[in-house]
């Protein structure tokens, strides 16, 4: 459930989806057991053109690592970098605004 309203979620707001990586099904391909979790690559390119705009080395926190994982209880965590981590190094007032967005 968790998954299938992530990626409709995506898709409703035109975020173009760059990557779905089955990381559960790797360790399985292996003879490993792990929790259920998945990587999405998401990409908006409105979002990356105004980073670019506001710090040209800033583009390659452009696509967004989302991580989801499962619980033992039957819920699910989403792991994700914050803007305020990702934009700090740059120290660009345009990266600042959208942080605060």
């Amino acid at each position: 459930m968790f998954l299938h309203d992530l990626l409709k979620a995506i898709g409703t707001n035109k975020i173009g989806l760059l990557a779905h990586i089955c990381t559960y099904c790797g360790a399985k391909a292996i003879g490993l057991k792990t929790p259920g979790n998945r990587m999405q690559i998401a990409y908006h390119p409105r979002y990356a053109v105004r980073m670019l705009k506001a710090n040209f080395a800033a583009g390659i926190e452009a696509p967004t690592l989302l991580y989801g994982t499962g619980n033992a209880d039957g819920s699910a965590t989403m792991t994700y970098r914050k803007p305020t981590a990702l934009f700090a190094p740059y120290k660009a007032p345009g990266l600042d605004a959208m942080v605060r967005e």
